[in-house]
């Protein structure tokens, strides 16, 4: 018998690169043992493209992240029989994933939003490719992009010695509200929420724009009260200090896959896309320190205190903040 269908809803920087390796890597090993082949191998990458394709368009089990058109789709974006599948989701404390975020954005993310911006407002490279929405956004932060920008050490063809400073302030002026208009087709933020907060509710919820619309007063007390508890439409949350435990735990008892190639697979295969030790240390160090980072905790409030709990965590990053709004 195949594994249950299953989703994952991927908030970036959460291990999700692993998570879809490892689960279509027992969907590849359970496919092989309906045909008789018990061999217990790691697969290659090329093979679960063949495999995506077969579960993308044949029947539905294991893993079916494959069938929407991005890694990061949340709730409310899924197509109605996607939505009826048991839902994963893993969460991480805020500071490691500003950490990761920032390593992932500066050193492996290539032609991203920021590297475009600084051809556009400090290179005066205009390449006609804007749409309108984003071009008005990055010219009406066009001063202040550019007087933070000439002490940095960066370029738009290398982003590797960006502050942390400068990154954070980008993610929290002019990326979060990039995202906010894409994915939720809003123009700002009413009060002021973390980059984190506001991907988390869009991934988990089933009408983000009624959250975001809230005053400052409503939204405190629908989380206050609980309220929000009914309108979080995953099923099993996993501490991202503990992925691969947790997931092996649901996969076995909860999705139907046999504990002994889930088993090898733990013992076989290693973390994806994880940051040099050296690198990730200077980035705490400098988040540590930043005077901006002060603000992101208290912006994050929302995700500290409601949120991230949910996955089992019990080691806030900082002293959680009151919401001040």
């Amino acid at each position: 018998m195949l594994p249950k269908p299953s989703f994952c809803l991927n908030i970036p920087k959460t291990g999700t690169t692993f998570t879809d390796f490892f689960l279509n890597a027992a969907d590849w090993l359970e496919l092989k043992r309906l045909c008789r082949l018990n061999d217990l191998t790691v697969p290659h990458h090329s093979t679960l493209k063949i495999l995506k394709a077969i579960k993308r368009y044949g029947f539905p089990f294991g893993n079916l992240n494959c069938r929407v058109w991005t890694g990061h789709a949340g709730y409310s974006m899924l197509p109605d029989d996607l939505k009826a599948y048991p839902k994963l989701c893993a969460l991480r404390d805020i500071k490691s994933w500003y950490c990761s975020s920032y390593l992932y954005y500066t050193h492996a993310m290539t032609n991203n939003l920021l590297s475009k911006a600084i051809r556009l407002l400090v290179d005066n490279d205009d390449n006609g490719k804007w749409d309108a929405n984003t071009r008005t956004l990055l010219f009406r932060h066009r001063q202040e992009f550019v007087d933070r920008f000439k002490s940095e050490d960066a370029s738009a063809q290398s982003l590797e010695n960006l502050s942390v400073e400068f990154f954070i302030w980008f993610t929290q002026t002019i990326r979060r509200s990039v995202k906010m208009k894409k994915l939720v087709g809003l123009d700002s933020f009413p009060h002021p929420m973390g980059f984190l907060t506001f991907r988390t509710i869009v991934m988990l919820f089933d009408d983000p724009p009624k959250i975001f619309g809230l005053t400052a007063a409503a939204l405190q007390e629908y989380f206050a009260s609980g309220h929000y508890l009914q309108d979080i439409k995953c099923d099993f949350f996993l501490d991202f200090d503990n992925l691969t435990e947790q997931l092996c735990a649901v996969m076995i008892d909860k999705l139907g896959y046999p504990r002994e190639s889930v088993t090898f697979l733990k013992e076989s295969v290693d973390k994806r896309n994880t940051s040099p030790p050296s690198k990730k240390g200077r980035v705490m160090q400098a988040l540590a320190q930043s005077s901006l980072f002060a603000d992101i905790h208290k912006n994050e409030a929302i995700y500290e205190r409601y949120l991230l709990p949910l996955a089992g965590s019990r080691h806030p990053s900082h002293p959680v903040q009151e919401m001040d709004w």
